[in-house]
């Protein structure tokens, strides 16, 4: 699951006098207590900015993998995280369910990241095989890769698949930037959404 939040300025109901990404907190600790036993992961975690105005605006992006389709629905139907804490502390949620097609080690005090959630239409090879090729003597590593099979919630442009890049620094993430905007508007993909992230320490319980 790929969670793309927002966070209200101050939190609500009995979580008055906190931020809302405080309040947040609390609900994102008793998920870790839930689902840690259950063997799910936390991939992947940051604080985002989008790099064009026009984008949605989110405060944090966190890639979570659940230990199976069963223990995620368990988790949504039975509940016993704190969803006060979650309702008094969310502004709003895009929840998209992804399947991982590549993934690597994340340590968390890598310093830049690139976020791409790209809306290709029918096929999306002549995208991956020009963002590959772009890619080539980028200073930057994959960390997560998903091709998207559903929009939880959340509305707006249809996105097919999510990439999450580490970078060296400031400078490797905007020629990076630079070069998969260059691929973006060659290969015509319908939507692509770009959002500069810093890594966190969201549930550190669940790091893998």
């Amino acid at each position: 699951m790929v969670n793309l939040l927002t966070f209200r300025e101050r939190a609500t109901g009995d979580f008055e006098g906190r931020s809302g990404r405080d309040a947040y907190q609390q609900y994102a600790r008793s998920v870790e207590a839930i689902q840690g036993p259950m063997g799910s992961k936390l991939l992947w975690s940051g604080d985002v900015e989008p790099a064009a105005s026009e984008q949605p605006d989110f405060d944090v992006a966190a890639v979570l993998q659940y230990a199976s389709p069963r223990s995620f629905l368990r988790f949504a139907t039975r509940g016993g995280a704190d969803s006060a804490a979650r309702k008094a502390g969310l502004e709003g949620q895009w929840l998209i369910a992804a399947q991982t097609m590549d993934s690597a080690p994340w340590d968390v005090t890598d310093p830049t990241v690139l976020i791409e959630l790209v809306g290709f239409g029918q096929d999306g090879q002549s995208w991956r095989d020009a963002r590959r090729e772009a890619c080539t003597g980028l200073e930057g590593e994959l960390i997560w890769r998903g091709r998207v099979i559903e929009r939880v919630t959340g509305s707006g442009p249809r996105v097919d698949e999510i990439v999450i890049t580490g970078f060296s620094d400031d400078a490797a993430r905007t020629a990076g930037l630079e070069a998969l905007s260059r691929v973006a508007g060659e290969t015509g993909v319908e939507a692509w959404w770009t959002y500069q992230a810093q890594g966190n320490e969201l549930m550190p319980g669940l790091r893998r």
